[in-house]
C-alpha cells in the first residue's frame, strides 16, 4: 500500500489574504517554524493564486478557502499541519469558517483494468473474442458518498492506464467554532482509519 503524495486539510473560510503571509506565519508559530528566513512566495499565472511552503508544508491561501498540503509523508508532518490549522483558527477567532476538509489518497497497485471479466470474454467469438481480451480502460471515476453523523466521506475510485487511486475526502460542515478545533483533530486519526478502510477495499 503506498499513500499518494499531498494529503491535506481544507479550511474553507472567508479569509484575509493581506494576513496569510509567511511573516506572519513566522511570527505567530515560532516553536513549529525552525528556519526564519524569508519564504519566496509562488504566484500561478492562470489563477492569480499564491502559495508558500513553510516546514515542508505547502500553504494556500485563498479568499474562500485555506490548503495546508504536506510535502513529505509523515506523521511529523501531519502534526505539523494539524499544529497550523488549529493555531490558526485560534488566533483568527473572527474568521467565518464554513467546512473543514481532510482529503487522503491511496495508490491501487492494479495497473491494467478490463472492461469485462475473464467469464465475459468468453461468451464472445471469433475475432471479437481476441479484441476484448486486449481492451482496458483509459479513465475511469467511480464515486460514493457515505453520510455519518459528523461528517460526509466521499470515495472517489481514479482508475487510468498511469496510475491509480482511490481518494478519500471528509467533509465536516463547521456550525461552531469549537467543533472546528474537533474536526481538525481528527485529522490523523482519518488518515489511520483510511488505511485500514483502503485494505478492506482492495482485499
Amino acid at each position: 500500500m503506498e499513500i499518494k503524495e499531498h494529503t491535506n486539510l481544507t479550511i474553507v473560510g472567508n479569509w484575509n489574504l493581506n494576513i496569510l503571509t509567511p511573516d506572519w506565519f513566522i511570527k505567530q508559530f515560532p516553536d513549529k517554524i525552525k528556519h526564519k528566513q524569508p519564504v519566496p512566495v509562488e504566484f500561478s499565472l492562470g489563477t492569480g493564486v499564491i502559495r508558500f511552503t513553510i516546514e515542508n508544508i505547502i500553504i494556500q491561501p485563498t479568499s474562500n478557502r485555506l490548503d495546508l498540503i504536506t510535502t513529505i509523508e509523515d506523521v511529523n508532518h501531519y502534526n505539523t499541519i494539524t499544529d497550523f490549522a488549529i493555531g490558526i483558527v485560534e488566533k483568527l477567532p473572527h474568521t467565518p469558517i464554513s467546512a473543514i476538509g481532510h482529503n487522503i489518497a491511496y495508490y491501487l497497485t492494479t495497473e491494467r483494468f478490463k472492461y469485462f471479466n475473464e467469464d465475459q470474454v468468453e461468451s464472445f467469438h471469433g475475432k471479437y473474442n481476441q479484441f476484448i481480451k486486449k481492451v482496458v480502460l483509459n479513465s475511469q471515476q467511480i464515486r460514493h458518498s457515505l453520510e455519518f453523523e459528523d461528517y460526509i466521506l466521499n470515495l472517489t475510485y481514479d482508475i487510468n492506464r498511469k496510475k491509480s487511486y482511490i481518494d478519500f475526502n471528509f467533509h465536516y460542515t463547521v456550525i461552531e467554532i469549537t467543533k472546528a478545533i474537533d474536526y481538525i483533530m481528527s485529522f490523523k486519526d482519518n488518515i489511520s482509519s483510511t488505511a485500514e478502510i483502503f485494505k478492506e477495499l482492495v482485499a
